[in-house]
């Protein structure tokens, strides 16, 4: 459980779905998405600490994005104790990574070493915070760290240790989905290194002055590799075998969905009765991962894990050989470049002063002052690599207008010159990183010239030509591509394909099959998901339409599909207009206040106030509110009514008599009125009554006998057809009793 730290009181945050992400190089981050409405969001600030209950480590708030209905939180593990103190003009003097760490913690810090590293390395920093000396030593010694900021403890580790933990990954049994992502750029089998004054280390290498690791494959595929700070040739070659080992093979990472079964069973039958426990994931572990699918068994580095305390079987583990993500990459090197002690700068600096070395005459050269032929002054300076103008091959030359060099003499070509109009003009530059306010240009393309953005295409507005887009924001791994593809039965199709790579994968399709040739309108354009999909206008419930939507959801337990789709109004709740699902089909206009509903039980037709039927204009039939039912002719074969007398209360018989009340009652010709539907009424008849064709015979409501009077609780005023019946009934019977009264007397 996380815990809000506020004023000194820990509150908690009753919320479990949350998770830890475990980073390569030790900084984790937590991060959960709450609904805006729930209670503990009111105390979420950035910089607010949180507190993991489970390990008893401290966040700090980093990022809030909150959106319609819920907010995402992320945090990053607190190490600001480590950012107090500065050291200015720091330097190690070339001390192990345990002594350089130790010597620059706060008070009741402590190191455990896990890496048991002797070699010395040399750190200085112009300005550097005890957090600043520890993120110089990965690159310097090559090491990872864990951060346990509640104990105050930092461990170092060995991220290239070829000890294989007893740990696999199979989806046999804990391996539930997995992500392979593989690429050779930057491949290479042999590495050429230098360091400051051309240092090699040849005399200590068999004369080679480069190393060599063929253990994927035996092409030579060679690169070049220079780092001014190395003065030391045992130093410089040890590090180019470990810069070459990463190069030597593809980069190949792994995303798995797994089954946690060490946390799983713990967190359900506590850690004594874990008969998994061995299985238990780690940062940095060497483990198995058994392939199935790839016929493949492969030892990689557990390069990060994403850990759900509450739901471990949600838990993800990333297995790679390069180990930080590009991600993590992308945001390294945007730190490396705007920090001064960097080692990215201090790389740079060393350049720098190389380069100085140079430019002051370390080099040597021949320096002249060149006249003007017509006039005999001095009009510039020339810089030769000999003192003779013809046979001088490297030539520095200088004039008003700007200044060049050539390669091929006095009066050579410049391969490069700065003239006085501001313009760089050379045969190639050739440059790591290229920063500028504008770069005006006809084309970008790739070595290969298929990938390309052609900014004079289509009348200037321009055309980009790539398969694959990817998204580069902190923790994002959407992946967008353009291209052609086949179904699983085979067809092919083109079309665009976003997705979100990982355990928790996700897939949005749209194509075209493009198959039918004579009849284009026949192709196939479908949108697919591998999820639910859902499609919706005016997403925000304040603009008009309300996020109206169609809302297409799966159900990975059974299997089964629901269908929904909602009407929205602006500033409103968006509701259900028709909803399917295996239980029932239900349309909707205003919730449960009118509604159609088709399932296995039967068909219901709902309205909270009357369900009316109409045909030609005319409504025909209504049942109301209280349950009465309006009809106009019924044409049966029969009209039962109930008449059992376990159905029947309050019984008690009829007294008084009704043969005088039938006979004062009249017997009347008429027609009926109709109300018209009303968007069947014509202007002339809107709001009138029409009466039928066919003409009636019935009693007026005011002359019939009290007992067969009904009035609604609408005011409709009715004769009780059965009444009705009973009433004669009851006449008849009075009618006979009379006749046989008759017939008695006449006997007499």
């Amino acid at each position: 459980m996380l815990t809000i730290s506020n004023n000194g009181e820990q509150i908690p945050l009753n919320f479990d779905d949350y998770y830890i992400q475990e980073v390569y190089g030790g900084k984790d981050a937590a991060g959960f998405t709450l609904p805006l409405d729930h209670p503990g969001y009111q105390y979420l600030f950035e910089e607010t600490p949180l507190i993991d209950t489970e390990t008893k480590q401290r966040y700090l708030i980093k990022a809030i994005d909150e959106g319609q209905t819920t907010v995402n939180i992320k945090a990053e593990l607190d190490l600001d104790e480590l950012s107090k103190d500065m050291f200015l003009n720091y330097a190690n003097g070339s001390d192990t990574v345990v002594n350089t760490i130790s010597k620059a913690l706060p008070d009741g810090w402590t190191v455990q070493d896990h890496a048991y590293f002797n070699q010395r390395r040399t750190i200085e920093l112009e300005a550097a915070t005890p957090l600043d000396v520890i993120d110089a030593c990965p690159d310097t010694y090559n090491v990872v760290f864990r951060f346990d900021n509640n104990a105050r403890v930092i461990h170092i580790y060995n991220p290239d240790s070829d000890e294989v933990s007893g740990v696999f990954l199979t989806d046999e049994l804990n391996l539930k989905s997995v992500n392979f992502k593989g690429k050779s750029s930057g491949f290479a089998t042999r590495l050429y290194a230098k360091g400051k004054d051309s240092l090699t280390f040849a005399d200590i290498n068999g004369g080679k002055d480069y190393v060599e690791d063929f253990s994927y494959s035996d092409k030579v595929i060679s690169v070049y590799w220079k780092d001014e700070r190395y003065t030391i040739a045992e130093n410089l070659l040890a590090d180019a075998k470990k810069r070459l080992k990463s190069m030597a093979v593809p980069q190949q990472s792994y995303t798995c969905g797994v089954m946690d079964l060490a946390r799983a069973r713990e967190s359900q039958e506590g850690k004594n009765d874990n008969i998994y426990s061995f299985l238990e994931f780690e940062l940095y572990q060497n483990v198995v991962l058994l392939d199935r699918r790839r016929n493949r068994r492969i030892t990689h580095t557990v390069a990060g894990i994403k850990r759900y305390p509450k739901y471990p079987e949600k838990n993800e583990v990333t297995l790679s050989t390069v180990a930080p993500s590009i991600q993590n990459s992308v945001k390294s090197i945007q730190t490396q470049m705007e920090k001064p002690t960097s080692t990215f700068n201090q790389i740079r600096q060393a350049g720098l002063e190389t380069a100085g070395e140079m430019i002051t005459g370390q080099l040597g050269g021949n320096y002249i002052v060149t006249m003007n032929p017509e006039t005999q002054k001095p009009n510039g300076w020339a810089i030769m690599d000999t003192d003779n103008t013809e046979t001088a091959m490297n030539v520095w030359r200088a004039t008003l207008g700007g200044i060049g060099h050539s390669s091929n003499g006095f009066n050579g070509t410049p391969n490069i010159a700065f003239t006085m109009d501001g313009k760089i003009n050379a045969s190639m530059i050739l440059t790591g990183e290229l920063w500028a306010n504008l770069i005006k240009t006809g084309k970008i393309q790739s070595h290969t010239g298929a990938v390309y953005f052609d900014l004079d295409a289509n009348n200037g507005k321009g055309e980009l030509a790539s398969s694959v887009l990817k998204g580069v924001d902190d923790g994002v791994t959407t992946t967008a591509k353009i291209g052609s593809g086949s179904w699983a039965g085979g067809e092919p199709y083109q079309g665009f394909r976003i997705s979100y790579p990982g355990g928790n994968s996700g897939l949005l399709l749209i194509t075209i099959d493009g198959i039918s040739e004579d009849f284009p309108l026949a192709n196939k354009d479908e949108i697919v998901s591998n999820g639910d999909l859902i499609i919706r206008s005016n997403g925000i419930s304040e603009y008009s339409g309300g996020a109206s939507g169609l809302y297409l959801n799966g159900n990975s337990s059974t299997g089964e599909g629901t269908v929904i789709v909602k009407r929205g109004t602006k500033g409103k709740t968006n509701k259900n207009i028709f909803y399917a699902d295996p239980e029932q089909l239900l349309v909707q206009y205003d919730g449960y206040n009118n509604y159609l509903r088709f399932s296995n039980t039967g068909c219901v037709l709902y309205d909270k106030n009357k369900i009316q039927f109409g045909t030609n204009g005319y409504m025909r039939a209504s049942i109301e509110s209280n349950g009465d039912a309006k009809f106009g002719n019924i044409y049966s074969n029969g009209s039962l009514v109930t008449s059992d007398r376990k159905k029947k209360t309050g019984v008690k018989k009829l007294s008084g008599t009704f043969l005088d009340k039938v006979r004062g009652s009249a017997v009347y010709r008429y027609r009926l009125k109709q109300d018209m539907i009303p968007e069947k009424n014509a202007k002339n008849l809107k709001g009138k009554s029409v009466g039928t064709k066919n003409e009636s015979v019935g009693l007026m409501y005011d002359e019939a006998p009290e007992e067969i009077r009904r009035e609604t609780e609408s005011g409709d005023k009715a004769i009780d057809l059965y009444g009705m019946v009973s009433v004669l009934w009851k006449a008849v019977q009075e009618l006979s009793d009379k006749v046989d009264s008759l017939q008695q007397k006449q006997e007499v």
